[in-house]
């Protein structure tokens, strides 16, 4: 088989250390203000104005909070937390007495989900401080776990992250056309038929995780002129993708088809990495370096989030965080962990009721309440990421209770969860909450939310709606 020409299959690199630039010219910046004036559609961000300031106690004049009282204008952003406290700019008014009851005028039915990119960008260094020279390759698949790719990415590429890893070519190419071609960006599933166009339009290595991925690609890369190049994933023991034992022995026998595929990149993927005791770590680690010992020399890389806190010998040349990247806890060791919190579900009191002691709440009148009891009326559920499996239990059976912040305390949820609503039990707050205030869910909380529906962090970041409001903050929106 004829080896393709690999001239000019690396992305251009800059020779004056400028950043990369778009087609009209202009350079890709991590900070690029080219959506401040986009329109708070469905699943686009929402840009911030000077005046006002929004906060989960509630919408008011330059950070007002629920109580009415006047606010300096800085809401106490930390730069690194979002937090019940902390703000985001917006265009309510304080709460007002009418006929129907208190509330708060000009806020907004929509939830809205706060993005702290001054967290991301200290996470991502927090990392490379931890593992010293070794490369980091962000992993932004599933829209960078529910925050928004093209805008992660930039703020990553503007921390200095050059190497990024999505799932599907169409990721691959919503990461290219945010951060420019300066960078390279893997796609983990490999190579389709139908997806390669792609792949050559827009400069994506694809992750060959078997043989007959191998021949395909191949095939596809001696019709083009310059084809980029390729990772190798060997299967080490998770049993998913990956080049399995009989596959390895092969392609390591076919140096022919191994140069024609143009590898620039070894990996695998750990199993067990957030337990450090479990023994399929080191067993997996020593399968690694066995396998990629019969390939010529290349980087190599294995190590996930978790796979960072097990050590030097796991780091090889790169590895490739996500989880904590986004604030969410890795490891079963929280206190090793150098992540902070990165986003917040925001979302609104759309009503306030009194339930008598005896009667039911929500859809199968699965819930009883003991005594009378105020609850709010959350608009936000399962369609915006609040899982059904955080409902309350029946009075019945046992279970774990999630909760939600209001007022800086964790308050319950109470009867099921539904596509739109949630409801809470608001019955021991000290302070009277009015309808436009707003609950707060995961941000310093995610993994205690997690915990609670005896799920993953990860599942409750990428479920986060689409619907959403995303408000990205920085440190400089409150100067």
């Amino acid at each position: 088989m004829k080896t393709p020409s690999r001239s000019g299959s690396r992305p251009p690199r800059s020779q004056d250390g400028r950043p990369p630039r778009r087609g009209n010219g202009k350079p890709v910046r991590s900070d690029d203000k080219s959506g401040s004036k986009s329109k708070t559609m469905m699943g686009q961000p929402h840009k911030i104005t000077k005046n006002h300031a929004f906060s989960a106690k509630g919408f008011g004049d330059k950070g007002g909070a629920s109580t009415g009282r006047p606010s300096t204008g800085r809401t106490g952003f930390k730069g690194k937390e979002i937090g019940a406290g902390d703000a985001i700019k917006s265009s309510a008014k304080p709460a007002k007495k009418g006929k129907s009851g208190v509330y708060r005028s000009g806020f907004t039915a929509r939830p809205t989900l706060l993005i702290n990119l001054d967290a991301i960008k200290d996470n991502y260094d927090a990392l490379q401080t931890r593992i010293g020279n070794v490369k980091i390759g962000a992993s932004v698949k599933a829209d960078a776990y529910g925050l928004g790719a093209p805008t992660v990415s930039k703020t990553l590429y503007g921390a200095g992250c050059r190497t990024f890893f999505v799932a599907t070519a169409g990721e691959g190419k919503m990461v290219r056309e945010a951060i420019g071609e300066n960078a390279s960006i893997y796609v983990l599933n490999g190579p389709a038929p139908q997806d390669l166009t792609l792949f050559f339009k827009f400069r994506l290595k694809p992750v060959i995780n078997s043989i007959d991925q191998a021949r395909m690609w191949t095939d596809e890369a001696d019709r083009a002129k310059h084809a980029p190049f390729t990772a190798l994933h060997i299967d080490t023991g998770m049993n998913r993708l990956g080049m399995d034992a009989e596959d390895t022995d092969q392609l390591s026998k076919n140096m022919g088809l191994f140069k024609a595929l143009g590898p620039d990149l070894i990996m695998s993927h750990l199993a067990c990495a957030p337990d450090a005791k479990h023994d399929m770590n080191t067993k997996q680690l020593a399968r690694f370096r066995k396998a990629s010992a019969r390939f010529p020399v290349l980087p190599l890389s294995l190590a996930n989030t978790a796979g960072t806190y097990l050590g030097k010998p796991y780091h090889f040349q790169m590895v490739r965080p996500g989880i904590g990247l986004y604030g969410g806890q890795a490891t079963t060791d929280a206190k090793q962990e150098v992540s902070s919190p990165v986003v917040s579900l925001m979302a609104p009191v759309l009503q306030l009721r009194t339930v008598k002691k005896g009667e039911t709440l929500g859809y199968n009148a699965s819930f009883t309440a003991e005594y009378d009891m105020k609850v709010a009326v959350i608009g936000a559920g399962y369609a915006d990421g609040i899982p059904v499996s955080a409902s309350s239990h029946p009075q019945d059976q046992k279970g774990k209770t999630s909760f939600a912040s209001l007022q800086k305390q964790r308050v319950p949820i109470v009867g099921r969860v539904s596509m739109d609503l949630t409801m809470l039990d608001v019955t021991r707050l000290v302070r009277e909450i009015s309808v436009g205030d707003w609950a707060e869910f995961r941000g310093e909380n995610l993994q205690v939310d997690a915990n609670a529906i005896e799920g993953l962090n990860y599942e409750l970041l990428v479920r986060l709606g689409q619907r959403c409001r995303k408000t990205y903050l920085r440190a400089s929106d409150f100067a």
